[in-house]
């Protein structure tokens, strides 16, 4: 399942890559992936992997952190603290 998180990194990667004039062809060559994958990490279906960003902020010339830039932490945050908060209140009752 894809998270708010997620989907911030995907949408940065995709747009990252159009600023730049690459089409996603040209991008899965530069990472090493097909151009099926590359389509699936700019869409979040599927995730991308610690390694994986490293080697796309590599191909598009960019720190790790532009991929968090502008990320608004208490809604990625959110769910989580949420379910977690009602499982202690649980536990307490």
């Amino acid at each position: 399942m894809r998270s708010d998180a997620d989907w911030h990194v995907c949408q940065r990667m995709r747009d990252r890559r159009a600023g730049l004039g690459l089409t996603q062809q040209q991008m899965a060559k530069l990472i090493g992936v097909t151009s099926q994958q590359a389509h699936k990490y700019e869409t979040g279906l599927d995730r991308i992997s610690a390694g994986r960003l490293y080697q796309i902020a590599e191909a598009l010339g960019v720190e790790i952190s532009y991929f968090f830039e502008d990320i608004e932490p208490e809604r990625c945050a959110a769910e989580p603290n949420a379910q977690h908060r009602l499982l202690l209140e649980l536990t307490r009752d």
